[in-house]
C-alpha cells in the first residue's frame, strides 16, 4: 500500500509539473509574439528616452536622450536686451511636437544649457544642430521659426513637411514686433527686425529688404515709418531714412496711423502720420501709458485719466 502511495504522488507530481512547464512554454511563447508595452502608460520620458504620440495616443517615434537635461527646447527670448516692442505675454514656454513630426529637444549636460537639436520624429534622425528657437510662447503666423546656430548667428526655418531655412543664418538678431495675424491670433510674420554688422532694418519673411539700414535700435514700425531709439530716446524716420521728428523724444507708440508722442517737456501728445501735424493738445501726464488709445468704429479714442478727451477719425 505504501508503494501504491509513492507511485499515485509521484504521478501526480509529473502531471503538475507537466502543465507548469506547458503553461511556462505557453507564456513565453505569448510573449514573444506579443511583448508588453515599453511606456504602458505613455509618459513624455521614461528609461532614457523621449516619447512622442499623436493626438490619438499612437506611438510615432522615439528619441534615446545623451545627457542628464532631456526634453522640449524652451523658447528663448533674447529681445529684452534690446528696445524693440516685442510680445511679453509668456516666457519659458516648451515648444511641442509640431505637425507630429518635429521636435525641438534640449539635450544637455546643464540645467540651462542651451545643446538643441532639430529632431524628426517619424524617421527618427536629427535635421539639424540649434543653440536658441524663439517664437515668444504664442507662436508665429505661417509656421514660422526664429532659430539660431552654432555659430551664434539667427535665422528663420519653415515648419511644413520639410522643415526648411526661409532665412539663412546671417543676422546676429532677428525679433517680431508684438502684432497679431488676425486670422490665427499669433504674432505676424510677413516682416522681422534684424541687426547685423551693417546696423538695423527690416525686412520680409522672403529677406528682402523693407527698410535702409539705421545705426540705432529700431523700436516698432508700421507701412512706411520706423521708430529708433538710443540711450532712452526716440526718434521716427520714414522706412527710406529720412527724420521726421528728431527731437530727442522720451517715448514713442504708433497707434493707427497716428504716433503717441512723449516729448521732452513731458508733455503727451498724438501726431497725424498722413499730415505730420498734431491733433491733440499736450496733456502733462507721469508717463506715455498714462494717456490711453483704443481703437473702435468711430475712431481712436484718446482717454487721460479715464476721461475720453478726442475721438480722433
Amino acid at each position: 500500500m505504501k508503494n501504491k502511495a509513492v507511485l499515485w504522488v509521484i504521478v501526480v507530481l509529473l502531471i503538475v509539473c507537466s502543465a507548469m512547464s506547458g503553461y511556462g512554454y505557453f507564456v513565453h511563447v505569448d510573449k514573444i509574439k506579443n511583448p508588453p508595452p515599453e511606456n504602458p502608460n505613455k509618459e513624455f520620458k521614461l528609461n532614457n528616452k523621449l516619447w512622442f504620440y499623436s493626438k490619438n495616443k499612437e506611438l510615432l517615434g522615439t528619441y534615446t536622450c545623451k545627457n542628464e537635461y532631456c526634453g522640449y527646447a524652451k523658447s528663448y527670448i533674447d529681445d529684452s536686451s534690446y528696445e524693440t516692442n516685442y510680445y511679453k505675454g509668456k516666457t519659458d514656454t516648451e515648444i511641442s511636437l509640431i505637425n507630429d513630426r518635429y521636435a525641438f529637444i534640449n539635450d544637455t549636460t546643464k540645467k540651462n544649457g542651451n545643446d538643441i537639436v532639430l529632431y524628426d520624429v517619424v524617421n527618427q534622425k536629427e535635421v539639424r544642430k540649434l543653440t536658441a528657437i524663439k517664437n515668444y510662447g504664442i507662436g508665429l503666423a505661417n509656421q514660422l521659426m526664429i532659430v539660431r546656430d552654432e555659430n551664434l548667428k539667427w535665422g528663420i526655418m519653415k515648419m511644413n513637411n520639410n522643415a526648411g531655412m526661409v532665412i539663412d543664418f546671417k543676422y546676429n538678431f532677428i525679433g517680431a514686433k508684438e502684432a497679431y495675424d488676425d486670422e490665427t491670433d499669433l504674432l505676424r510674420s510677413d516682416a522681422f527686425i534684424v541687426s547685423d554688422e551693417n546696423g538695423w532694418k527690416i525686412i520680409s519673411d522672403s529677406d528682402a529688404d523693407i527698410s535702409k539700414y539705421f545705426i540705432n535700435q529700431i523700436y516698432d514700425y508700421i507701412d512706411g515709418y520706423v521708430i529708433t531709439t538710443n540711450r532712452g530716446y526716440y526718434y521716427l524716420n520714414t522706412m527710406s531714412g529720412e527724420s521726421i521728428n528728431d527731437e530727442a523724444n522720451k517715448g514713442m507708440q504708433f497707434v493707427s496711423h497716428y504716433v503717441k508722442i512723449l516729448a521732452p517737456t513731458k508733455a503727451v501728445y498724438i501726431m497725424d502720420l498722413n499730415t505730420k501735424q498734431k491733433v491733440t493738445e499736450d496733456y502733462f501726464v507721469n508717463s506715455i501709458d498714462a494717456v490711453e488709445t483704443g481703437e473702435t468704429l468711430n475712431g481712436v479714442e484718446v482717454y487721460v485719466g479715464g476721461e475720453l478727451k478726442v475721438t480722433l477719425p
